[in-house]
């Protein structure tokens, strides 16, 4: 037993120093389950070594290293402390792996047949697999690998993935959801896993899709989905998280200039290919009925039950019924989709268009003002119409196929509106990090106080947006003490002072971005991990988002504070982060054709 401890010991200290240093909490969590598995090996010591070439990541077929991996008990440790829950369906029968996988800590594991991989990491992993593909995952995606009879094949339980196909002579990598099949070789694409379907993007090459015993050739620039709610989006939405996506979208818009050919949904195609090809062919949901009347300003309806607020323009969706109030016709198309107020582009911009809504809620969507929506004639902006929509008995989409698809299909229907989405480039600034390097440090577990959450309150990067205690004074944390969780705001004299406590440097996204005006603000900075940090700069010209400092009411010792520098110069002093001028893309509908409704 001595001589296998002293051996075990070792293959463990020379394996996981190939992997980044864990923290205690996650260790702690990890000691339970390994602790088992190390339990398990004992019986079954010795197995034989198998030689790995790895592939860099970041530069596939660059760099490679060469790794051995021998003691299942070294495998099972190095996958928990790097805070990865596997779930394995039985031993495994070779000492072998098909998947090099990277943490969004740097930290470098294998991922074994039929492991499946749930990473907590919220920034998602990257896969290199044994035939040289790279994967990246979506954050709180789910997947296994197995062997296929000519490859590899990835079983995507959840989430989304951005898959780059090595090219093979022989043989194909597959992904397989729980209703399709893509065989790739050779091929980019983006495969979304939800609970209402899949849909399969193709970015560059070709993709077989299967959807039961039907097949289809999707090529690039073509969208399939194998249900009839997912509508189709413009490509650079379905892989906006991920971290290469400038990258990736520059790819496609090169092979699009190439080919000529726009962005295409598969499922929209006007003659389908085969007989009841609900899927792959399949036309969107509409409502079962449907009425439209113009609303006299007047007399509004009574607002809606069981939400806030209410009157012209609120727009209320309840399981199988939509209710918009006195809304315009423009409003309605930017609705319908998916687009928020253009003022507020800064906000949802880096995500998909527009916002979640939930059942039961009365929202307000404002009046579109022709910067969204253009084109048409001028009573699309003026003249407003109460809409109510049912869908049929025992339908009932979700409320994003309500709001989207199903609205879309009842304008065209009763409006005949045609439009169409164009794109254009805006004035924005982009977050880098200064060459004079980073001057905050990640901070590990335990770097700030939480603070107790009201009821209801909504988690953002895990801590509470609204609490029951104010949270710590910005004054205190200089003096020493631990800033609360979360970021916070608070005035000094003419200054703002922003507090974080435990949170990326990417949820300064926004906030700058309303201080500078709703002026878009890209993330270039590529900075992993959560800090602690104390930004403080001046009200001034630099941010008309923020009413002037003479504005607000000053008291005592407020009026003796000095202006700080302004957000530009802050920044770089302080974090050591930079704001540059950049250009972004702004999409916005154009109204092709439109008539008055029709009647009900």
């Amino acid at each position: 037993m001595t001589s296998d401890r002293t051996r075990l010991e070792k293959h463990l200290q020379r394996h996981l120093g190939l992997f980044g240093s864990p923290s205690a909490n996650q260790v702690e969590a990890s000691r339970a389950r390994v602790r088992e598995r190390l339990r398990a090996a004992a019986s079954n010591q010795v197995i034989s070594d198998s030689e790995a070439t790895v592939h860099d990541i970041a530069t596939p077929a660059a760099r490679t290293s060469r790794v051995w991996y021998g003691w299942r008990a070294g495998m099972v440790l190095a996958a928990a402390v790097a805070g990865i829950a596997f779930a394995v369906s039985g031993f495994w029968q070779h000492d072998e792996w098909l998947a090099i996988v990277e943490a969004a800590d740097g930290s470098r594991y294998t991922l074994a047949p039929n492991a499946v991989l749930n990473p907590s990491d919220a920034a998602g992993v990257m896969l290199t697999l044994k035939d040289g593909s790279r994967v990246e995952t979506r954050s709180r995606s789910e997947l296994s690998l197995e062997h296929a009879s000519d490859g590899i094949g990835i079983r995507l339980r959840r989430g989304g993935l951005v898959v780059s196909a090595a090219q093979q002579p022989r043989g194909h990598l597959y992904v397989h959801t729980k209703d399709m099949t893509v065989a790739v070789t050779g091929t980019m694409f983006v495969v979304n896993a939800e609970d209402s379907g899949s849909r399969v993007t193709v970015i560059e090459g070709e993709a077989q899709v299967r959807e039961g015993a039907v097949e289809k050739n999707v090529k690039r620039g073509e969208q399939v989905s194998t249900s009839p709610v997912l509508a189709t989006r413009p490509a650079k939405d379905e892989f906006s998280w991920s971290r290469h996506a400038d990258a990736i979208f520059a790819a496609f818009a090169k092979g699009m200039a190439e080919t000529g050919a726009p962005l295409a949904g598969v499922g929209r195609a006007a003659q389908p290919t085969f007989a009841g090809a609900v899927g792959l062919q399949a036309t969107r949901p509409e409502f079962e009925a449907a009425s439209i009347r113009q609303c006299d300003p007047d007399h509004l309806p009574e607002t809606p039950d069981g939400g806030r607020g209410g009157g012209a323009n609120s727009f209320h969706l309840t399981p199988g019924r939509l209710r918009a109030l006195c809304v315009t016709t423009a409003t309605l198309v930017r609705t319908a989709y998916g687009y928020g107020p253009i003022d507020l582009d800064f906000i949802t911009a880096e995500r998909a268009p527009g916002r979640a809504m939930n059942f039961g809620t009365v929202y307000g969507l404002g009046v579109e003002d022709g910067r969204r929506v253009r084109g048409g004639p001028d009573w699309v902006r003026s003249d407003s119409y109460t809409v109510n929509a049912v869908t049929a008995p025992g339908v009932e989409p979700n409320t994003d196929t309500l709001r989207r698809p199903m609205l879309q299909a009842l304008l065209e229907r009763r409006f005949n509106l045609k439009a169409h989405i164009e794109s254009e480039q805006i004035p924005a600034f982009a977050l880098t990090v200064a060459k004079s390097g980073l001057k905050i440090k990640p901070v590990g577990p335990g770097a700030c106080d939480e603070l107790p959450a009201r009821e209801g309150s909504f988690f953002l990067n895990g801590h509470p947006t609204s609490v029951l205690t104010p949270p710590r004074n910005f004054a205190e944390v200089r003096s020493g003490q631990k800033p609360s969780c979360g970021m916070w705001s608070q005035r000094n004299g003419p200054n703002v002072v922003i507090v974080g406590g435990d949170v990326p440097l990417d949820v300064l996204i926004t906030t700058l971005a309303g201080r500078l005006g709703g002026v878009r603000v890209l993330d270039k900075m590529n900075v992993k991990g959560n800090f602690n940090f104390i930004l403080e700069f001046a009200l001034d010209e630099n941010t008309p988002g923020l009413p002037r400092a003479g504005n607000f009411p000053e008291r005592g010792a407020d009026l003796d504070v000095a202006p700080a520098a302004t957000i530009f110069t802050a920044l770089e002093e302080q974090l050591g982060l930079k704001l540059e001028r950049a250009q972004a893309a702004r999409e916005f509908i154009v109204i092709d054709q439109v008539q008055r409704p029709s009647e009900n």
